[in-house]
């Protein structure tokens, strides 16, 4: 059955008692001419719901105060840590907080004695063993807005509870600007690192397993490298909404 995009039940000539015999408003007309584009682009598979491009998507650290029983990212706020360089003698520092329902990550880097800021989550073992599905997703999803720096996300599952410099690591631009930039990084682009070591034959990076998550801000990339998109001054970095899987 085809339907069209736009179907209106009155016409010009329907006067105001014929409306209400027929159950119509004119906001209920237009609500209803709403209703049929929206299921004309979902039978075209067109919608969010319906395009390869963009799956559904589940809370994996929600930024907000939901505390549904179908949303097991919901509660009370996650907290976040800083781990700066100053763990090594270094001179950076940084501290996150919420505005809102945007996570706040501000510091300042200095290449001097180490040259790196970041923060990671409390432990989220209790959260991610609630989400049944958590395999049937391909990675993490967030909207950022920073000041066009190259941020690192980095993920801990239970594997590495005894490896304490360990995680998985992905490099994406928190691009500069008013509006916040949707990321996606599968999980099979996540690196393996020892601090900055790459580390051959990695655990299985699985949502179920996820312990920890966090963000680095650093001078160096990976096998330390550079990261010449990492500048020594003061940064401001936000994530709005919550950190999504998606598939």
């Amino acid at each position: 059955r085809s339907t069209p995009l736009y179907s209106s039940a009155a016409s010009d000539v329907y006067k105001r008692q014929d409306y209400e015999r027929d159950g119509f408003t004119p906001f209920s007309n237009e609500l209803e001419g709403v209703r049929n584009v929206l299921r004309g682009l979902d039978e075209a598979g067109l919608t969010a719901t319906n395009s390869s491009r963009r799956g559904p998507t589940r809370k994996l650290v929600d930024f907000g105060f939901s505390s549904c029983s179908h949303n097991p990212a919901g509660g009370a706020k996650v907290a976040f840590r800083p781990l700066d360089d100053t763990l090594m003698g270094g001179l950076s520092s940084s501290s996150a907080f919420y505005a809102g329902d945007c996570l706040c990550w501000t510091g300042e880097v200095k290449f001097e004695g180490g040259g790196f800021c970041g923060i990671r989550s409390e432990d989220l073992a209790e959260r991610t063993r609630a989400m049944k599905d958590a395999e049937t997703y391909d990675g993490i999803e967030l909207r950022v807005q920073g000041d066009g720096q190259t941020y690192k996300i980095g993920v801990r599952t239970e594997d590495l509870r005894e490896r304490p410099g360990c995680s998985f690591q992905a490099s994406f631009v928190a691009p500069e600007g008013v509006d916040f930039a949707t990321v996606r990084i599968p999980f099979e682009d996540f690196v393996f690192v020892d601090q900055t070591r790459c580390v051959p034959d990695p655990p299985p990076l699985l949502a179920s397993k996820i312990i920890s998550l966090g963000f680095v801000l650093s001078r160096y990339s990976y096998n330390r490298s550079t990261n010449t998109n990492c500048r020594p001054g003061k940064f401001l970095f936000r994530a709005s909404g919550a950190i999504m899987l998606y598939r």
